[in-house]
């Protein structure tokens, strides 16, 4: 399991840093000038051509752009993700203020979705197969596509008019209310109707049917045959045999998920006014302001790296098939929790022992 770890952990440097050099050239070739941008911001509304060559030249715009790609990745190994173009702070103390409440966001609608979609996707799972249940199933797979089929801007739109407005239930955005300290109740109190609409996203459909589909095909397996012909309790099978095998595919997705995750949590930051990585993300858009996005886009991929490295190692510790190197493992290959997996059996040529 070290082995795997350290080798998973290896194979993030080259990614980080086609990352970075993906972003800093596909940067420079967008429209606009952060020169011009940065001039206009300091009031500077018709430039003249030696003030655009002399901003060009302060923000280090006249060089090329591998000489200032390996600047900036020097600078970066050390810390320095540079100055914001637009308002000259360090870019890491900006992104350093943004990125924790944008963890706290996407964590918590992570963990919501989750729960939600282990108890429905096991419920729906469990009761599948018999007829009474059918119906409940169905029920399941009903909300899931209402919720799949809604992009998460226009349930936030709809969250905010019902909640908010009409039912005035939860403030409508921020993080604490004008003139109040936002202390812990405050924050978690603004924090319900965006971690809601993320939740309530299309992941949690997908996550529901994985789940759902995980536990039928589990409910099949020999380990599990095997624990219910011991007589051990219904909980203990479902949770301790079926749910670990379930758990596979379910635990991969949630991986390959988060960083779509992270894009639509900026959508609801911007909606919601939530001060994280969505608003900073939007203003330095907005104001070319390069250096900035190039900062959001490298943290961003480091931080949806590190979640899938962690989804990596939960999925290896679930199935030891995937850190021995047989890549994803069959449902129907999985061993029994704690059990070993039964040797290879060798087939009887045709007429043996006749």
């Amino acid at each position: 399991m070290i082995r795997f770890a350290a080798v998973r952990v290896l194979q993030l440097v080259p990614m980080l840093l086609a990352l970075s050099w993906i972003s800093f050239a596909l940067l420079e070739i967008a429209s606009g000038d952060a020169a011009a941008a940065q001039l206009t911001a300091r009031s500077v509304i018709a430039p003249t051509t030696t003030e655009l060559a002399r901003a060009r030249h302060n923000l280090g715009l006249d060089q090329p752009l591998a000489v200032r790609y390996l600047h900036w990745l020097w600078d970066a190994l050390h810390g320095n993700l540079g100055f914001s173009y637009d308002t000259g702070e360090p870019v890491a103390s900006v992104l350093g203020q943004a990125l924790p409440w944008t963890l706290l966001l996407v964590g918590s609608s992570l963990i919501l979705t989750a729960a939600l979609a282990l108890v429905l996707g096991t419920a729906a799972g469990v009761v599948r197969t018999n007829r009474a249940g059918r119906w409940a199933a169905r029920a399941v797979h009903a909300l899931t596509l209402v919720l799949g089929a809604c992009p998460a801007f226009v349930f936030a739109l709809l969250a905010i008019g019902v909640f908010a407005l009409l039912l005035g239930w939860l403030p409508a955005g921020g993080v604490s209310t004008p003139g109040v300290p936002a202390g812990a109740g405050q924050v978690a109190l603004h924090l319900v109707l965006p971690a809601a609409t993320l939740a309530g996203s299309h992941h949690l459909g997908v996550f529901t049917r994985l789940v759902e589909t995980g536990v039928v095909e589990a409910r099949d397996d020999q380990h599990v045959l095997t624990a219910r012909a011991l007589g051990l309790p219904r909980r203990t099978v479902t949770v301790q045999h079926i749910l670990r095998t379930a758990l596979v595919p379910f635990v991969a997705r949630v991986g390959t998920s988060f960083g779509s995750l992270v894009g639509g949590s900026y959508a609801a930051e911007v909606i919601f006014g939530w001060p994280g990585m969505g608003r900073v993300t939007l203003n330095a858009a907005l104001g070319h302001d390069y250096a900035t996005l190039t900062g959001v886009v490298l943290l961003s991929g480091a931080v949806v790296l590190a979640v899938n490295l962690l989804a990596d190692l939960v999925v290896a510790w679930l199935s030891p098939a995937t850190r021995e190197g047989r890549g994803r493992p069959s449902r129907r290959s999985l061993p029994a929790p704690g059990e070993a997996a039964a040797p290879p059996t060798e087939e009887v040529p045709h007429g043996a022992g006749e």
